[in-house]
């Protein structure tokens, strides 16, 4: 897994950008925002996660990179202040092509690992948060 030295909060500001750049990412947002609005704690890891699975992506890794590095040099894009619930629909949508996450009849959330040989354990982690903070009552 590629490693970078990137502040998190120039991951969690490069993530969200990244995200805001699609123009689908405003539908998502609407879709999802009920599910991902509450104040839960992160493993202290999960920033570098996301990250680290998206910058091993050939397709996203000098994107991601170049925003990282912008918010990194500038520290005044307000990462600090980024909304929690913004940042986690962001990452639910960044993942998306990654893993599919879907409701059961009885509305419990799940998920898909769609590239499982990619991330292998990572993957799977970060997937296990997500599903654990959907499935949260609201």
């Amino acid at each position: 897994m590629v490693t970078s030295n990137f502040s998190q909060q120039a991951k969690k500001t490069a993530l969200y950008a990244m995200a805001q750049q699609s123009p689908d990412f405003k539908q998502f947002y609407y879709q999802y925002k009920r599910y991902a609005d509450m104040d839960v704690f992160l493993p202290y890891d999960f920033v570098d996660d996301v990250f680290a699975i998206l910058d091993s992506d050939p397709m996203v890794t000098l994107t991601i990179r170049k925003y990282a590095e912008n918010a990194q040099a500038t520290k005044s894009f307000g990462a600090s202040s980024l909304a929690y619930t913004g940042f986690m629909i962001a990452v639910l949508f960044l993942l998306s092509t990654h893993i599919k996450f879907y409701r059961t009849l009885d509305g419990k959330w799940e998920f898909l690992l769609e590239h499982p040989a990619l991330q292998g354990e990572i993957l799977k982690k970060v997937a296990e948060t997500l599903i654990n903070i959907l499935n949260k009552p609201i």
